[in-house]
């Protein structure tokens, strides 16, 4: 298949499902369910946007109050503007298929980047690598399911994301 068929096969809104994550090998603690809240967005044209958040209002100092946007000049706030931002990813940029891996519309490499901007500055102007597989379902929970691998071995660290396509 060819890659610009299989970019059109992904594109769609998806919702975050599940994460997990791994260090060296073990599986880190359960994540609450509902406590990680995203969205993926691939286009057919080749670009991905994607926002995670893990954070609760009952997280911040006063339930959030006077966390606005644009974010008023007050110190008195830092404290949650920091959490938000410890607790929030976001990125976006072009995407394609990679070709170092065997790909098809239901698995193979995807390559998010470079990417335009980055909720961790570092990580603006680089590739971003997941595999990916689809998983159609049937029944009460059925839907098209996409799970994406983020692997940093020179960390150890490995995440399973799930999400669910809503358009």
């Amino acid at each position: 298949m060819k890659p610009e068929a299989i970019v059109k096969a992904l594109a769609g809104v998806y919702t975050l499902v599940n994460t997990t994550n791994s260090r060296d090998g073990v599986p880190g603690p359960p994540n609450e369910p509902g406590r990680w809240k995203g969205f993926l967005v691939y286009t057919n044209t080749g670009y991905v946007s994607v926002s995670m958040t893990s954070y609760t209002l009952a997280d911040l100092p006063n339930n959030g109050a006077g966390l606005i946007w644009p974010p008023p000049s007050d110190p008195s706030l830092d404290a949650g503007w920091t959490v938000v931002g410890k607790a929030v990813l976001t990125y976006a940029g072009p995407f394609s298929i990679d070709p170092a891996y065997p790909a098809t519309k239901d698995f193979g490499g995807v390559i998010h980047g470079p990417l335009d901007l980055m909720s961790a500055p570092m990580l603006v102007g680089t590739l971003q690598r997941r595999n990916y597989t689809v998983v159609r379902e049937k029944g009460k929970n059925g839907g098209v399911y996409l799970s994406l691998i983020v692997s940093q071995p020179d960390r150890g660290l490995q995440s399973v994301i799930w999400w669910r396509k809503v358009d």
